[in-house]
């Protein structure tokens, strides 16, 4: 059968000059394999938005439109600002060096709902910025896929030669075969809270997203940074590993180390810090050439492809086997959805459109897009499923189809789809809740958090109790940032669990602040005079009054607000913590000041803050002021810009 997609291959003229044998067998490839007609583009613009402008008009051909694209060599970098909402944590002020303040982003590229206003370019460096615009969409919906693929001199070797031994190895691994049935995953010294619980969990959850492993002799092992002191090396022999497929590494992270361990001391010196993590130079160090073919760095900067080096490139330029990372190119949240539809890619789905799904402005595929493993399950073309959901939605009778798959992933995929399709309504994803799989009810959990509604209430309070700890979590999670006072029994059940795992707690402490007294305390009360306790115990009471103190501590920053001699500074500082701080029950105080407010730039700071609060009980409220205040002729360019924007991303309205 001829291909119904394309695939663009975007790269400057030098490298192409340098490696057309490699690229050309490359595209072949990728034609034999991923069934993708492949275009290869020469960019002799230089130029963000030619570029842009391009894959656009490639995408909205009739015949091979593109589904994907990946950026070789020396191709220009945007720097996206205005942006931060659309990241998973990233909230530096942008009054800092700009270089360090915006996003080095390919959804420029890939996401052509996305609105940019150019602003200016680094002379020495291909780095150009934009603003997100009021008028562009306010979430990540990618169009297309994508992936960069951009050695640099550094080490020794230069680029040219890095990039023709990359395709060499991409392309034999293309043109090979091989199952996905050996994962590994890392939890480095305090990330993910060092939940134990959570780490039983992932593995139940990797089975479900692999499930032909527990059948057919595959294996998800693990490995905890206390298990030696120093896990550096006993961690990079194992991703040596010549029979591992995929390896996610939890830890915390930053362009050029990855940290492991905690050293013992406080003060430990330079020594005791290079044995406790891994750094760039520990590659030629210690002869660590990563053998495994896909890696998931869950950890901050570790993708920051705009450097000069960094350790995502490091796995895949270097002598092994790895042909495909996904990072972050600033700092990342940890506790998320790293393995959303992680399982697709054992059925033949690219890479690319499985990290399009994480839906982050910072997340990146570092090399081939377009890799994927031998299918374990025949389940046709689900790229080309997905493809052709992105251009024209998932029909009904598709939906049903894909839901009927034995693999849970695939049903995720339907309910992602169809739910961004209309398909897939509220009350099918409450239904969902009741799944025995815990995958595809997280996803019914997140889905109806985009859309809200009673559904969303209701999923909350089931997940509240669900057998999964990721979801388990993420309820506690959307409790803090709803603040509905019919979720303040759950949080009280979670609050009062006896055996919640260290996330589970911490993330429902979080949430105490956003619910009142009146409505939290007295259902806290209620619950706990119906539980039994051995002689003695006083946690209940300690509990209670840890949850006392807690309960009003932002609440104090919002009447700081009603001030009218309040420093520019602190008005500042109050208005960006009110980004992830901010009683629901109090957001009718924010809107007042909005309204007596005079300055204009304080109006923006507020209207900016409240954007944030998306899955908040009082969004309606808020929007309703930020329609008014853009139609009203009498406020200021800026506050109607921010206006809408803050409208935007409250509604998720696309244009």
């Amino acid at each position: 059968m001829a291909a119904k997609f394309g695939f663009a291959i975007v790269i400057d003229p030098k490298s192409l000059g340098e490696a057309r044998a490699e690229v050309e067998a490359y595209a072949k490839a990728v034609e034999q394999v991923n069934d993708l007609k492949t275009f290869i583009v020469e960019d002799r613009w230089g130029v963000p938005d030619s570029i842009r402008a391009c894959l656009m008009q490639m995408h909205s051909e009739k015949q091979n439109p593109i589904c994907g694209a990946v950026f070789i060599g020396d191709i220009p970098v945007a720097m996206v600002r205005d942006g931060q909402h659309l990241t998973s944590a990233f909230r530096m002020d942008q009054r800092r060096e700009r270089k360090e303040s915006s996003v080095p982003s390919d959804r420029f590229y890939d996401d052509f709902s996305l609105k940019f206003r150019y602003l200016d370019r680094d002379s020495d460096e291909a780095l150009f910025y934009y603003s997100l615009t009021p008028q562009s969409a306010q979430r990540i919906t990618p169009s297309i896929f994508s992936g960069r693929i951009r050695p640099t001199d550094c080490g020794g070797t230069s680029r040219y030669e890095k990039l023709r031994a990359y395709l060499r190895k991409a392309t034999a691994a293309k043109l090979g075969t091989n199952r996905l049935d050996r994962a590994f995953y890392f939890t480095g010294s305090g990330s993910l809270s060092e939940s134990k619980a959570g780490a039983v969990d992932e593995k139940v959850a990797l089975y479900e997203h692999f499930p032909w492993m527990g059948t057919e002799g595959g294996s998800v092992e693990y490995m905890d940074h206390g298990q030696e002191r120093y896990i550096k090396t006993r961690l990079m022999n194992e991703l040596m590993r010549r029979d591992l497929d995929v390896a996610i590494l939890h830890h915390h992270g930053d362009f050029d180390t990855q940290y492991l361990s905690r050293p013992a001391a406080k003060d430990a010196d330079s020594t005791e810090r290079a044995r406790a993590d891994l750094h760039l130079e520990d590659f030629a160090g210690y002869g660590f050439r990563p053998n495994c073919r896909f890696v998931i760095f869950d950890a901050c900067y570790n993708g920051s492809f705009q450097r000069a080096d960094c350790i995502a490139n490091e796995y895949i330029f270097g002598g092994g086997e790895t042909v495909c990372c996904v990072g972050g190119t600033v700092n990342v949240v940890q506790d998320k959805q790293y393995d959303k539809m992680l399982g697709l890619l054992g059925m033949g789905v690219e890479a690319g459109w499985v990290n399009a799904f994480s839906r982050f402005l910072e997340s990146h595929v570092i090399g081939d897009p377009t890799f994927t493993f031998t299918p374990s399950t025949d389940a046709g073309r689900l790229g080309d499923v997905v493809a052709e959901a992105q251009r024209s939605g998932l029909t009904k009778k598709e939906y049903r189809r894909l839901m009927k798959s034995s693999v849970a992933d695939v049903q995720v995929l339907a309910m992602e789809l169809g739910a961004e399709s209309g398909v897939c309504s509220r009350q099918d994803l409450l239904r969902l809740m009741k799944s025995p799989v815990g995958i595809v009810r997280m996803q019914a959990l997140s889905l109806l958090a985009e859309l809200g509604g009673d559904e969303f209430i209701e999923a909350v309070k089931l997940a509240s109790v669900d057998a999964a700890e990721m979801v388990q979590r993420f309820s506690a999670v959307y409790m803090r940032w709803s603040g509905d006072e019919r979720l303040a029994p759950a949080l009280a059940g979670l609050l009062l669990k006896n055996n919640a795992s260290e996330r589970v707690a911490f993330d429902a402490m979080q949430a105490v602040p956003n619910f009142s007294a009146d409505v939290l305390l007295p259902a806290f009360d209620s619950l706990a005079v119906g539980q039994l306790r051995v002689a003695g115990d006083s946690s209940i009471a300690v509990k209670r009054r840890q949850v006392a103190k807690n309960i009003a501590y932002w609440s104090k920053e919002v009447d700081q607000l009603k001030s009218d001699s309040i420093s520019d500074k602190e008005f500042r500082f109050l208005a960006s913590s009110l980004r992830l701080y901010l009683p629901q029950y109090r957001t009718a105080d924010v809107l007042s000041r909005i309204r007596r407010e005079p300055i204009a730039d304080r109006k923006v700071q507020l209207l900016e803050a409240l954007g944030w609060w998306r899955f908040g009980c009082k969004k309606a409220d808020v929007a309703a002021l930020a329609r008014e205040l853009q139609n009203n002729d009498g406020e200021t360019p800026e506050v109607r810009a921010e206006a809408e924007k803050t409208l935007r991303r409250l509604v998720h309205k696309k244009d």
